[in-house]
Protein backbone atom coordinates (compact mmCIF):
# COMPACT_ATOMS: atom_id res chain seq x y z
CA UNK A 1 0.00 0.00 0.00
CA UNK A 2 1.43 3.35 -1.05
CA UNK A 3 0.18 5.12 2.06
CA UNK A 4 2.11 2.71 4.28
CA UNK A 5 5.29 3.27 2.28
CA UNK A 6 4.78 7.02 2.46
CA UNK A 7 4.41 6.97 6.24
CA UNK A 8 7.30 4.54 6.66
CA UNK A 9 9.51 6.80 4.57
CA UNK A 10 8.52 9.76 6.73
CA UNK A 11 9.43 7.80 9.86
CA UNK A 12 12.84 6.95 8.44
CA UNK A 13 13.35 10.63 7.59
CA UNK A 14 12.36 11.68 11.12
CA UNK A 15 14.93 9.19 12.42
CA UNK A 16 17.52 10.79 10.12
CA UNK A 17 17.98 7.58 8.12
CA UNK A 18 17.83 9.45 4.85
CA UNK A 19 19.14 6.63 2.66
CA UNK A 20 16.44 4.27 3.89
CA UNK A 21 13.80 6.99 3.61
CA UNK A 22 14.80 7.65 0.02
CA UNK A 23 14.76 3.94 -0.81
CA UNK A 24 11.28 3.63 0.71
CA UNK A 25 9.96 6.64 -1.20
CA UNK A 26 11.49 5.31 -4.44
CA UNK A 27 9.82 1.94 -3.85
CA UNK A 28 6.49 3.62 -3.21
CA UNK A 29 6.90 5.78 -6.27
CA UNK A 30 7.56 2.70 -8.41
CA UNK A 31 4.57 0.86 -6.94
CA UNK A 32 2.06 3.71 -7.11
CA UNK A 33 3.41 6.81 -8.87
CA UNK A 34 0.09 8.65 -8.94
CA UNK A 35 -1.05 7.98 -5.37
CA UNK A 36 1.23 10.24 -3.33
CA UNK A 37 3.51 13.22 -3.64
CA UNK A 38 6.69 11.18 -3.93
CA UNK A 39 8.75 13.88 -5.60
CA UNK A 40 8.19 16.35 -2.78
CA UNK A 41 9.21 13.80 -0.17
CA UNK A 42 12.21 12.67 -2.19
CA UNK A 43 13.36 16.26 -2.66
CA UNK A 44 13.11 16.84 1.08
CA UNK A 45 15.03 13.66 1.94
CA UNK A 46 17.74 14.23 -0.67
CA UNK A 47 18.12 17.81 0.54
CA UNK A 48 18.42 16.74 4.19
CA UNK A 49 20.77 13.90 3.24
CA UNK A 50 22.95 16.27 1.20
CA UNK A 51 22.58 14.18 -1.96
CA UNK A 52 22.73 16.99 -4.51
CA UNK A 53 22.86 14.81 -7.62
CA UNK A 54 19.68 12.94 -6.72
CA UNK A 55 18.07 16.19 -5.56
CA UNK A 56 18.80 17.78 -8.93
CA UNK A 57 17.18 14.86 -10.75
CA UNK A 58 14.06 15.10 -8.59
CA UNK A 59 13.84 18.87 -9.00
CA UNK A 60 14.16 18.45 -12.78
CA UNK A 61 11.16 16.13 -12.69
CA UNK A 62 9.24 18.58 -10.53
CA UNK A 63 9.84 21.41 -12.99
CA UNK A 64 8.06 19.35 -15.64
CA UNK A 65 4.89 19.37 -13.57
CA UNK A 66 5.38 22.84 -12.05
CA UNK A 67 6.57 24.78 -15.04
CA UNK A 68 5.58 28.16 -13.57
CA UNK A 69 7.20 27.71 -10.14
CA UNK A 70 9.90 30.38 -10.09
CA UNK A 71 11.34 29.32 -6.74
CA UNK A 72 11.75 25.75 -7.96
CA UNK A 73 13.63 26.84 -11.09
CA UNK A 74 15.86 29.17 -9.08
CA UNK A 75 16.62 26.42 -6.58
CA UNK A 76 17.56 24.08 -9.40
CA UNK A 77 19.77 26.70 -11.05
CA UNK A 78 21.59 27.33 -7.76
CA UNK A 79 22.03 23.62 -7.19
CA UNK A 80 23.57 23.17 -10.64
CA UNK A 81 25.76 26.24 -10.21
CA UNK A 82 27.06 24.98 -6.85
CA UNK A 83 27.77 21.56 -8.39
CA UNK A 84 29.78 23.19 -11.20
CA UNK A 85 27.30 22.29 -13.92
CA UNK A 86 27.04 25.66 -15.70
CA UNK A 87 25.17 24.39 -18.76
CA UNK A 88 22.44 22.95 -16.55
CA UNK A 89 22.45 26.10 -14.41
CA UNK A 90 22.04 28.18 -17.56
CA UNK A 91 19.07 26.12 -18.71
CA UNK A 92 17.32 26.40 -15.32
CA UNK A 93 18.05 30.14 -15.05
CA UNK A 94 16.66 30.74 -18.54
CA UNK A 95 13.46 28.91 -17.60
CA UNK A 96 13.24 31.05 -14.47
CA UNK A 97 13.56 34.19 -16.60
CA UNK A 98 10.76 32.94 -18.84
CA UNK A 99 8.59 32.89 -15.73
CA UNK A 100 9.71 36.29 -14.43
CA UNK A 101 11.83 38.35 -16.78
CA UNK A 102 12.48 40.89 -14.01
CA UNK A 103 13.94 38.37 -11.55
CA UNK A 104 17.33 39.75 -10.58
CA UNK A 105 18.30 36.45 -9.01
CA UNK A 106 17.57 34.49 -12.21
CA UNK A 107 19.46 37.06 -14.24
CA UNK A 108 22.53 36.83 -11.99
CA UNK A 109 22.46 33.03 -12.09
CA UNK A 110 22.27 33.15 -15.87
CA UNK A 111 25.13 35.64 -16.10
CA UNK A 112 27.28 33.47 -13.81
CA UNK A 113 26.50 30.34 -15.84
CA UNK A 114 27.39 32.08 -19.09
CA UNK A 115 30.60 33.42 -17.57
CA UNK A 116 31.57 29.94 -16.38
CA UNK A 117 31.04 28.63 -19.92
CA UNK A 118 33.02 31.52 -21.41
CA UNK A 119 30.08 32.69 -23.53
CA UNK A 120 31.22 36.31 -23.45
CA UNK A 121 29.45 37.42 -26.62
CA UNK A 122 26.08 36.08 -25.48
CA UNK A 123 26.66 37.50 -22.00
CA UNK A 124 27.40 40.96 -23.40
CA UNK A 125 24.24 40.86 -25.53
CA UNK A 126 22.11 39.85 -22.55
CA UNK A 127 23.63 42.49 -20.28
CA UNK A 128 22.82 45.11 -22.94
CA UNK A 129 19.20 43.90 -23.15
CA UNK A 130 18.75 44.09 -19.40
CA UNK A 131 20.13 47.64 -19.11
Amino acid sequence: DARVLLELGKLYAEGKDYAQAAATFEAGRAAAPAEADWLTELARVYDLGKNSDRLAAVLEEQTATSADDLALHLRLAKLHANANRPADAERAARRALHIDVLSAEARELLFAALTAQRKEKELAELRKRFE
